[in-house]
């Protein structure tokens, strides 16, 4: 999908990013990989970067948190819509979504990636940030429709 409007302010860091990729991996997918490893490029907050040794744990714990928040066929829909090494990540454990909330939500994500509270709520941010620009508007709005509302003011994105 070419998109035609341009780049969200949230956007830029990866936008610079995409520039210094090898043209290959960029066409392959927009967003490419960092030393060998797949993953979604961090929106960072410049005084909060994120080491490159910590984005690719971040990214799997983050969608690997979203297949439980997520029912199956969500986490497929949005699967089919990411490259294939995003898409082992999402396999949803169960047919429905378990419930629970943002709190909970970076909790799972802090322990699997082995990060700090705070490092796990800004690399979910930037993972949901990146996810929103790398699937179609309609996928992510069906995504947000499942989580609380505490995501959108998360992520800034309605459901």
């Amino acid at each position: 999908m070419t998109r035609t409007r341009p780049p969200p302010p949230h956007a830029r860091s990866t936008l610079r990013w995409l520039s210094q990729v090898p043209r290959q991996a960029a066409q392959s997918f927009r967003k490419g990989t960092v030393h060998g490893l797949p993953h979604l490029p961090r929106h960072h907050h410049p005084a909060r970067p994120c080491p490159p040794e910590k984005a690719e744990p971040l990214t799997r714990a983050t969608l690997e948190t979203l297949a439980e928040r997520l029912t199956r066929g969500e986490a497929e829909d949005l699967a089919s819509e990411l490259p294939m090494p995003l898409k082992e990540p999402l396999v949803s454990p169960t047919p429905e979504a378990e419930p629970f909330g943002l709190d909970e939500f970076i909790n799972r994500v802090s322990r699997r990636a082995g990060v700090s509270p705070d490092e796990a709520r800004e690399g979910v941010r930037a993972e949901l940030s990146t996810l929103k620009d790398a699937v179609s508007d309609g996928e992510f709005r069906h995504v947000m429709s499942q989580l609380p509302r505490d995501f959108e003011a998360l992520v800034g994105a309605p459901g």
